[in-house]
Order: C-alpha cells, then sequence, then structure tokens
C-alpha cells in the first residue's frame, strides 16, 4: 500500500511539473522581427551602410501584462576570427613587440545596442551566459595555461582596438521602443567590415528576465571587380601572384616611359 502510494505520489508529481512547464511555455512572449536587408554588398565605393532591425513583441490572452514593460537587446556578432595581440615593451631604447596572445574564436564584429544601460535592464549573470556587453566577452587563448590577469589584459588591449576601429561598440539607447511592444534598432556598420554571415540576436527582457528571444542572419560580400580579385585570390593564388607581379612591371614600365618623356 505504502509503495503505491509512493508510486502514485510520483507519477502525481510528474504530471504537474509537466503542466507547469507547458503553462509557462504557453505564456511566454514571442518576438516576431525582421531586417530591412539580409544581404550587404560591398563594392570599391563602399563606405559603410545600415540596417535597420524591426519587429513586436506578442502574448497570447492569457499573459498578464508585465509591470514596467519591456526592454530590448539587440547583439550583432560577425564572422569568428583568429587574432593575434601583442605587447610592445621598451628594449634598448626601442618599443619591440615582446609577448603574444593567439584568441580563437573572436567575432570580427561585435556591437550591443539596447533601449537603455545594460544594469538597469538585466543582471551579469544572465550577460555572461549570453554574452551580452563588451564586459561579459570572454576569448580563450590558443596558448592554454595563460594567467588570468594577463589573459584579461591582453583581451582589453584588443577589444580597445577593436573599438578604435569602429567594429566593436555599444549603444545605450541603440533601441527605441516605437510603443509599449514595438521596436526598432538601426545596425551601423563601418567600411572596414569583414565578410561572412552576422548574427542579429533579439533579447526581450522583463523585470530583469530574459522573456523572450529570436536570432536574424545576414550576410556581408563582396560584389562586382573586388569580388572577382578576392575569389580569384583565394581559389588560384598562384595565377593571382603572376598577375600581380605582372601588373607591377607594368605599372613601373609605363612610369619610366612617363619620366623619360618629361
Amino acid at each position: 500500500m505504502i509503495q503505491i502510494g509512493a508510486t502514485l505520489l510520483t507519477r502525481l508529481s510528474i504530471a504537474l511539473v509537466l503542466i507547469l512547464a507547458t503553462d509557462s511555455a504557453s505564456h511566454a512572449e514571442t518576438v516576431i522581427a525582421d531586417l530591412s536587408d539580409s544581404l550587404v554588398e560591398i563594392e570599391s565605393n563602399f563606405v559603410g551602410t545600415e540596417l535597420t532591425v524591426f519587429g513586436s513583441i506578442e502574448r497570447d490572452a492569457a499573459t498578464v501584462a508585465r509591470q514596467g514593460g519591456y526592454d530590448v537587446v539587440v547583439v550583432v556578432r560577425g564572422p569568428l576570427q583568429t587574432i593575434v595581440t601583442r605587447r610592445k615593451a621598451r628594449t634598448a631604447g626601442l618599443w619591440l613587440n615582446r609577448d603574444a596572445i593567439t584568441f580563437l574564436n573572436v567575432p570580427a564584429y561585435y556591437a550591443v545596442l539596447s533601449t537603455r544601460g545594460l544594469s538597469l535592464i538585466g543582471d551579469g549573470t544572465v550577460y555572461e551566459r549570453f554574452g551580452i556587453g563588451l564586459t561579459a566577452l570572454r576569448f580563450l587563448p590558443r596558448e592554454g595555461n595563460v594567467p588570468e590577469a594577463v589573459r584579461i589584459a591582453f583581451q582589453s588591449a584588443m577589444i580597445r582596438l577593436k573599438i578604435s576601429e569602429g567594429l566593436y561598440r555599444e549603444a545605450p539607447t541603440g533601441v527605441t521602443m516605437m510603443s509599449p511592444t514595438l521596436f526598432r534598432s538601426r545596425i551601423e556598420l563601418p567600411s572596414n567590415i569583414a565578410t561572412g554571415v552576422y548574427s542579429a540576436n533579439i533579447f526581450v527582457f522583463g523585470g530583469r528576465s530574459i522573456v523572450g528571444q529570436q536570432q536574424l542572419i545576414f550576410q556581408v560580400r563582396k560584389s562586382g571587380v573586388e569580388a572577382e580579385i578576392f575569389e580569384l585570390a583565394h581559389d588560384n593564388p598562384l595565377t593571382y601572384g603572376v598577375l600581380a607581379v605582372l601588373v607591377a612591371l607594368a605599372a613601373g614600365w609605363l612610369a619610366g616611359v612617363i619620366f623619360r618623356s618629361s
């Protein structure tokens, strides 16, 4: 009898958990968003561009409106790269590269756009889990057992360089709420962006917790003459090298002719 009662209690507990999980999932907010363009083409006169993210936060009739409304954070990441970060030291009166750390899986582009300052939206645990914000980023060195203080110093230097190049940024007012559930944001892409696949992760916060999210994808690629040269250099580097040498020789010969005639 005791065994039957325990089994029944266990089944009822499992059923209750499933009901609560289903109820929670059905009441979760849904994010419906899109990009103004899913393809960015880089030509010889490319000076940068902007993409617009626009979307809405949907909830069913059973979901109670959240007190304080919603906050939206858009995190944009570019293709992953391997980056070598060097530190200079003064040697015999000269500044020379001494130490170096190679970081793996570093986004070529990283931007965080939000309705207000991140400290007002969520907490550090959530940000670290999803990599939201420059202070939440953590890149692993290829070298292995690098002291944490050294890793942080090199990573901070790399991030500062990315910021100076316009490739990393935080915009605490980069998302505009046009209504309690409608939002819009502009993604600024500089002229020196890398080609590849980019992701725009949209996080909706309510009560300092993520209540909905969606991921959008867009691609950056070269087009025109630059695309043909790029493809030739990667697909047939020998031919590209020979042509580059021939062009250099021709340019030198032409410059010699012009100077002699003058």
